[in-house]
Formats: C-alpha cells, structure tokens, sequence
C-alpha cells in the first residue's frame, strides 16, 4: 500500500506541480501516490457550475485521503482551504519552498505544530523519506 500525498498549490503554478509529481515518482515509485491530480481539469473558473462543484470535492476528498499534505509555495485562494481541512485531520503538512522562492506572506497557520517549512527539493525528500514507511 503506498505513501499517499496531495500537492496544494495555486493554479498558476499548474507546471511547477507536474514537474513535483514527476521528481516524486523517480525519487519514490510506487512507494508514494498522489491522490489526486486538478492539473488535469484546466482553468476551472471555465468551468459549469457543476464541474466545479464535482472538482471542489475531489479535491477535497483528495486531501481527507492523503497521509500528507505538501503545499507548493506560492499557493492560491484554494491553497489554503486544503491546509484547513488537512490540519483538522491531524495530518501533517509540508509547506514547501522551491530553491529560489521564498514565502513572503504570513499566515498564522503556517506556523501550527503539523506544518513544516521546508526549503529546497533535497530537504523535501529527506523529510518525506523520514515519515514514508514504504520507502
């Protein structure tokens, strides 16, 4: 049974969280899933009203079934909505900052006892390594 993770992250950074994913499978292959991926979806404001609905629950549903929640910094209004229902799950979070980035907003939240900054592929790995049993 493998690792399940979600990646939270603002729908203009659609690239940066495909590329995540695929340093994600190499590092880890099958002993890490993703539970589900809204890059596939497109612009979702271009959406029916009924789409939206449909991915706003699978989204949802996508971080209730992940062991961990890794947000992808810069977020968007979404972004933070996923660290909501991640941390009334008592899951933990990684707020993860690319090498090159850095988080310049403050949020209260980022700074609950199951978020971790992290910064930089290499520590991301480490840490998922370290809470990963399949690995």
């Amino acid at each position: 049974m493998p690792f399940k993770y979600y990646i939270a992250t603002g729908a203009r950074n659609t690239e940066d969280h495909r590329e995540l994913v695929g340093q994600l499978r190499y590092c880890f292959g099958e002993g890490m899933e993703l539970t589900y991926d809204w890059t596939v979806n497109g612009p979702a404001e271009d959406l029916a009203w009924d789409q939206q609905e449909l991915i706003a629950e699978a989204e949802l549903e996508g971080v209730r079934h992940a062991d961990v929640l890794i947000i992808l910094w810069p977020g968007g209004l979404g972004t933070h909505c996923e660290l909501g229902v991640a941390l009334g799950a008592k899951k933990p979070v990684f707020l993860y900052t690319p090498v090159g980035r850095k988080v310049d907003e403050f949020c209260i939240f980022h700074h609950a006892n199951l978020v971790e900054q992290v910064y930089g592929f290499e520590n991301l790995h480490t840490r998922l390594e370290s809470i990963c049993p399949y690995v």
